[in-house]
């Protein structure tokens, strides 16, 4: 018999903290399945009738508007093909054991349409980190993920460290074409990029360690529809991502097209993990 707080025997050293998710297994784990548990903090597989449904350890419930289920190449995905579509997950945080660190991973697969400007970029992804003793509302930019339909490159942008959008060793996105993308962050000062599991690029600067830090609550979403000026913005949804369109003086456009496979992990992935989610997933 195991308990859980006071020592129901000698009454000494009651426990005070929290727990969560205690679960009884009738097999031996092995250490992969062990720390996936520990760490994977979302992973929307997009292959139920309900697209935001986690199927993590955590089973965080996303929210989503004009995001449909779509079959294909013989896989179930998300499909974006709206001006207002989105898909938001909130509320994980990272691990101060693992000093912050943060894997993202998914499929894309992107409608690129030839742009108006020189200056237009699709928004994919945004990362936003809950401000420490504001409101709910009151969120700081991590980064966002961009792609500028003139030459189909992907951008990463940090408006907390500087206004330009980085361009990481001219990172091409084939046109309707699936593509397997990795963000990676370890904790310092250094974030990697992944393309089909193939290392791309990193970028090193050391405010990245002053835009995650004590125990943050995130926000990600996919999709871009809160840059417009319209009344969406007035939407708590949206306020959490607002602070892309104010930090910067790109023209956003909205994504046209599919993921699968969304996945954050609260520790630093390995070149060969990213191989393998890159081959194992398609």
């Amino acid at each position: 018999m195991s308990y859980i707080g006071l020592n129901a025997i000698t009454h000494d050293r009651p426990f005070d903290g929290l727990i969560d998710r205690i679960s009884i297994t009738f097999f031996v784990k092995n250490s992969s399945e062990i720390l996936d548990e520990a760490t994977l903090l979302t992973n929307y597989k997009f292959d139920v009738g309900n697209l935001n449904v986690d199927s993590g350890p955590i089973t965080i419930e996303a929210m989503s508007h004009n995001v449909y289920k779509s079959l294909s190449d013989n896989r179930s995905c998300a499909l974006f093909n709206s001006s207002d579509s989105y898909f938001q997950t909130t509320g994980f945080t990272l691990l101060n054991s693992h000093q912050y660190e943060l894997s993202i991973t998914f499929w894309l697969r992107l409608n690129i349409i030839a742009p108006l400007n020189d200056i237009n970029v699709i928004a994919i992804l945004q990362l936003t980190s809950l401000i420490d003793g504001q409101l709910s509302s009151s969120y700081a930019c991590v980064f966002g993920l961009v792609v500028f339909p003139k030459n189909s490159t992907v951008g990463i942008h940090f408006p907390a460290v500087s206004p330009r959008i980085i361009n990481v060793n001219n990172w091409i996105i084939e046109n309707n074409t699936w593509v397997h993308l990795g963000i990676a962050y370890d904790g310092q000062d250094t974030f990697y990029f992944y393309k089909n599991g193939q290392l791309i690029g990193n970028n090193t600067q050391q405010q990245y360690s002053t835009v995650i830090l004590d125990d943050p609550r995130l926000a990600l979403a996919i999709g871009g529809v809160y840059f417009n000026d319209s009344d969406a913005q007035n939407s708590e949804i949206f306020k959490k991502m607002t602070c892309f369109a104010k930090a910067s003086s790109f023209n956003y456009s909205t994504m046209d097209g599919e993921i699968d496979e969304l996945m954050m992990f609260g520790r630093l992935l390995t070149q060969s993990e990213f191989v393998d989610l890159a081959h194992s997933q398609y």
